[in-house]
């Protein structure tokens, strides 16, 4: 599977019986868990994106969800996800146009956080085809205008033809997304 841990560390014995694949960065506080099945038809989605467009790959993304816990751990769960649609106006990257921004704020409206809803938006995804695996401008602009809970995550997965995805999440840290590449590649 694209996505799959690639060592036996990243399935921790303290995944929600083993259905999920946990993510956590040490001394930062935080762990994301998402749900091996998510893990899995995001990974389809992806690649076939990455399949679209010869050579590079049409870039795919859409938003996360699911549930987050504050306190002295802050948890993520991620158990589903909405695929957005993106016009790709500028070139194969997921730059989402003024048409595709109106649909991400139509999305987010039915997916946010209320009593009545047990899963809801909890961050952002993007496959990634360009050559480092690094939040864009456009990436910034989405989360810091449209997804502000402080237990925001995105996910980037940079998809390969002949071995498998790698991915990472990107938190905030005292309040802002990190500019350089990703860490705790899994």
């Amino acid at each position: 599977d694209p996505l799959q841990p690639q060592s036996a560390q990243a399935a921790e014995a303290d995944a929600p019986a083993g259905t999920a694949y946990h993510w956590s960065v040490p001394g930062k506080g935080i762990s994301v868990y998402i749900d091996f099945d998510v893990v899995d038809r995001l990974g389809f989605e992806i690649m076939r994106g990455f399949g679209a467009v010869p050579r590079r790959g049409a870039e795919v993304g859409g938003i996360l969800l699911g549930s987050a816990e504050s306190g002295e751990q802050t948890v993520g769960r991620i158990e589903d996800f909405v695929p957005l649609a993106c016009e790709h106006l500028r070139g194969p990257s997921f730059i989402l146009s003024e048409s595709d921004m109106k649909s991400l704020d139509e999305t987010l409206e039915r997916w946010v956080p209320a009593p009545d809803k047990r899963i809801y938006v909890v961050g952002f995804y993007r496959s990634n085809t360009r050559e480092v695996l690094q939040l864009s401008a456009e990436d910034l602009e989405i989360l810091d205008s449209r997804l502000k809970a402080p237990t925001t995550v995105c996910l980037l997965v940079k998809p390969f033809a002949t071995r498998v995805s790698e991915g990472t999440f990107f938190l905030r840290e005292n309040g802002r997304w990190p500019a350089g590449a990703g860490q705790q590649i899994f």
